[in-house]
């Protein structure tokens, strides 16, 4: 993708990203549920992130970054606006 990955949390994410593409081609979707003990780790992952850019799609703090927001939008359905 192009993106250097600097410090262990962003490597951190890249590594759940990279879990959340492995889940889609399995499963064919991108949500992982929490009732499943292999997926609770990677579903709350998700969960975040979509805590994260709703937080950040209304104007509050939050602590997604812009190429995370780039990353998730070009590979989930969420618009960034």
């Amino acid at each position: 993708m192009g993106f250097v990955w600097s410090t262990a949390h962003d490597a951190q994410w890249f590594n759940m990203f990279e879990e959340l593409k492995k889940c889609k081609q399995i499963h064919g979707h991108c949500s992982a549920p929490l009732k499943r003990p292999s997926n609770k780790r990677l579903a709350n992952w998700v969960s975040r992130q979509r805590h994260h850019y709703f937080q950040m799609k209304e104007g509050r703090s939050a602590t997604m970054i812009a190429e995370c927001v780039d990353t998730l939008c070009s590979y989930r359905k969420w618009k960034r606006q």
